[in-house]
């Protein structure tokens, strides 16, 4: 409640394709809605055609999902866009919403007329999925918005120690709905107490602002270290994809102490790419950051599962 507005069981109807056997969607898309006694449209396999028509026919109001859906739905013609237009609410998870992606989803949900826009949430299997969710009109790109009822969330540093507002850390999640622990695991580096009560290490890295807001800045097993400088996969990703129109996606790997990026592209002239991506990093990244053109790898297409 007060994530979604209007909480009317008889009009409200969510449509679920995430797959059951994982918490997001066990938890978020089948319990959270059942839970309200909102109607579940099931859509075993995502098509984006389907999808569209299953929205359109059936009215759905709320839609929960991950990035590369939403990244897919944007190769609809108008017309069938326009089926979305009775989505009320969209919350995104299971990775971070790219900015680019953020922006042209909302244009064009705007352009149809639909009061929805993608709302990023955060959370992990380990506490149940959503602890934070952001609401309409966040415009912070790394704000996944305040914690849930009864949900606490800390920031605390390589020594346990609890961080004031805006100090980077590692996210650490309090309240009743956390997991037991890991089943034939001692579990002991996965739990630690603070101010007395039990929190589990998410092994994610953020801050908390003055507001109480959440933002997530990369998975701590992703971040690595150049000359002892800290360097974020995630930063140099969104990077990249700001270069260039012609860049679909991007993915930034630690490879034998040397930056190695994979982009999605069809462009012809890959040589003038790379050169252009080299110079879009040098002008907006650190220069540790910056990956040497040999290590620029272009694709036409990346393998992906079946909801991208």
């Amino acid at each position: 409640k007060g994530v979604i507005n209007d909480m009317d069981p008889n009009k409200n109807k969510s449509i679920m394709v995430l797959p059951l056997f994982h918490g997001f969607g066990f938890g978020v898309c089948m319990h959270a809605m059942l839970s309200f006694g909102f109607e579940i449209v099931l859509m075993p396999k995502f098509d984006i055609h389907q999808f569209a028509n299953l929205i359109a026919n059936r009215k759905v109001t709320i839609c929960t999902g991950v990035p590369t859906m939403f990244s897919k739905l944007l190769k609809l013609s108008n017309k069938d866009f326009s089926k979305l237009k009775s989505l009320e609410n969209i919350f995104v998870g299971g990775e971070k919403l790219d900015e680019r992606l953020k922006s042209e989803f909302n244009k064009r949900l705007n352009q149809i007329g639909s009061t929805a826009e993608l709302v990023e949430g955060y959370g992990l299997t380990e506490t149940v999925t959503v602890c934070c969710v952001n609401k309409k009109g966040e415009s912070d790109i790394t704000a996944v918005g305040q914690p849930l009822y009864g949900i606490k969330v800390k920031i605390i540093d390589d020594n346990y120690k609890t961080l004031n507002d805006g100090a980077i850390g590692e996210i650490c999640i309090g309240g009743p709905t956390l997991m037991e622990g890991y089943l034939y695991d001692d579990n002991q580096n996965t739990f630690v107490t603070l101010c007395g009560e039990k929190f589990i290490k998410t092994g994610d890295v953020g801050y908390l602002d003055e507001s109480g807001t959440l933002h997530f800045i990369e998975r701590r097993k992703r971040i690595f270290k150049i000359n002892g400088v800290t360097v974020f996969p995630s930063e140099i990703e969104k990077t990249i994809r700001s270069a260039s129109e012609k860049i679909e996606n991007c993915v930034v790997s630690f490879i034998k102490n040397k930056i190695v990026v994979f982009v999605q592209s069809r462009e012809s002239n890959i040589t003038n790419l790379k050169r252009i991506i080299v110079n879009f990093c040098q002008l907006n990244l650190i220069k540790y950051a910056v990956p040497l053109e040999k290590n620029i790898f272009i694709y036409e297409t990346f393998p992906k599962n079946d909801v991208g």
